[in-house]
């Protein structure tokens, strides 16, 4: 009985091994100079809350969960913003209120239509919005450097 339990040991180690190289040797190949984790909200065709990872370079930025890998060049991306809403929270005791943090990226998509994606995050929305925008070589939106094709219609 140990020694299967042993095997089993083993065949798990060489599996996260393997997923460690292979994730080490992605964000080589893409040269990922920012990631963080995210949950998402509203914008893409995944469930709400579903876990996923932003990859960010000086080219694009890439949404990676288990329900799909999603990718907008860095030239279509308008801005990176925080949005915060708060909610009441209320039970026998007490009332209180709750800021949630959102991250949200409005671009433009293929279509030429202004688009947005919202995650939540556990971390400092601030500091990742910083992040994204220097990758963006853009300290602030700047709408009139977004390159399209001046001959289709933005519908805002």
């Amino acid at each position: 009985m140990g020694y299967f339990f042993g095997i089993v040991f083993i065949i798990i180690l060489v599996l996260v091994f393997r997923s460690a190289v292979k994730t080490k040797r992605f964000l080589k190949e893409f040269d990922i100079k920012f990631q963080t984790s995210v949950q998402h909200i509203e914008g893409l065709p995944l469930p709400e809350y579903q876990q996923a990872t932003l990859f960010a370079n000086h080219e694009r930025l890439l949404i990676e969960s288990k329900k799909g890998r999603f990718e907008i060049p860095n030239e279509r991306i308008i801005n990176y913003e925080k949005v915060e809403n708060e909610e009441i929270i209320e039970n026998e005791y007490e009332m209180k209120t709750k800021t949630r943090e959102y991250l949200v990226i409005h671009y433009i998509n293929q279509e030429g239509r202004t688009k947005f994606i919202m995650f939540e995050s556990q971390f400092n929305t601030d500091y990742i919005v910083r992040r994204l925008t220097e990758l963006l070589g853009r300290t602030e939106a700047e709408p009139d450097s977004i390159q399209h094709d001046p001959n289709t219609t933005i519908t805002l």
